[in-house]
């Protein structure tokens, strides 16, 4: 397990944390035991010693490395570290206070971060001294203020349902005092139902619309007949329908024109006297006649 380096005192409770924990995980937790007896095992006890004394030294800074000089057991780096630390202690308590007082939800990720915060300062605080620890009434008060204005509804409701302090009656406690790890799972939830809630109204604004009725083609152009996509997709459809009949109508008049050009050259329609272009008898119609005839006729086409 790798130990922070100790470089400032504000570096003091997490490598004094640090040294215990990796220690306890070797299995040489009893080196930081204060016993006058020697131990059973010398030699064991010799080596544990020296691997525990350079995995410790080898956290120091360089300014650090000078207290512990010559020092051959881990209990000894540890007393002249902490004797060290003694000179700084009304500072970190200072320092440590002010964060402590000032540290609120606002300026955290989420409620599970700021319990982490708030705990880290609480546990750095009641390691300075014993006098300096914090009772649990006011540290889950202080964790409730901290919650901030858009959490006063759910503190008006759970200063109802709980108390800070246990309530007696004849002796005998008849409401008990809320723990901290019920605080939190309070404001948990609070947190949890708020942010379900807010994505819902980022989903769903507003309530859903009924289906707007399509509007007609004499409609789409007047202001508000549709939605625009509506509009849009009604003018394209217009458009193209109306290209369709255009075409249509071409085609049946090319159709319907070359039809009535070849009923008006067709052999039936020029009379029993002609047969193709020319009469029975052999003579062809004088132009006059030919002309009136196709004048008759492109009349007819005209009405």
């Amino acid at each position: 397990m790798d130990i922070r380096t100790l470089e400032e005192w504000s570096d003091w409770f997490m490598w004094k944390q640090d040294v215990t924990t990796a220690l306890k995980c070797q299995g040489w937790g009893f080196l930081l035991k204060r016993e006058t007896k020697p131990p059973r095992k010398l030699e064991a006890w010799e080596d544990c010693q020296r691997q525990a004394v350079t995995i410790v030294r080898s956290s120091l800074g360089y300014r650090h490395l000078d207290l512990v000089k010559g020092m051959t057991t881990v209990l000894e780096i540890v007393d002249a570290i902490d004797t060290w630390f003694q000179g700084y202690k009304t500072t970190a308590f200072l320092v440590l206070s002010h964060e402590y007082e000032s540290l609120t939800l606002e300026g955290c990720t989420n409620v599970a971060d700021y319990v982490e915060k708030l705990l880290t300062v609480r546990r750095k605080i009641e390691q300075l001294d014993e006098s300096c620890r914090i009772g649990e009434a006011q540290f889950i008060n202080r964790f409730l203020t901290g919650l901030g204005r858009n959490y006063e509804t759910f503190l008006v409701i759970f200063h109802m349902n709980h108390s800070l302090v246990p309530e007696y009656k004849d002796g005998k406690i008849i409401k008990r005092r809320v723990t901290f790890g019920e605080a939190v799972e309070a404001a948990l939830l609070h947190e949890s139902l708020h942010n379900h809630d807010k994505q819902t109204s980022v989903s769903f604004p507003c309530a859903p619309e009924r289906p707007a009725q399509v509007a007609t083609n004499q409609d789409i152009n007047k202001k508000g007949a549709g939605s625009y996509d509506q509009n849009y997709e009604q003018k394209q459809q217009s458009a193209a329908g109306e290209e369709c009949r255009q075409e249509c109508r071409q085609e049946h008049s090319r159709k319907w024109n070359s039809k009535t050009w070849q009923q008006i050259l067709s052999p039936q329609e020029k009379g029993p006297n002609y047969h193709n272009g020319r009469h029975k008898t052999g003579q062809k119609p004088s132009g006059a006649a030919w002309h009136a005839r196709m004048a008759t006729r492109c009349r007819f086409l005209v009405s």
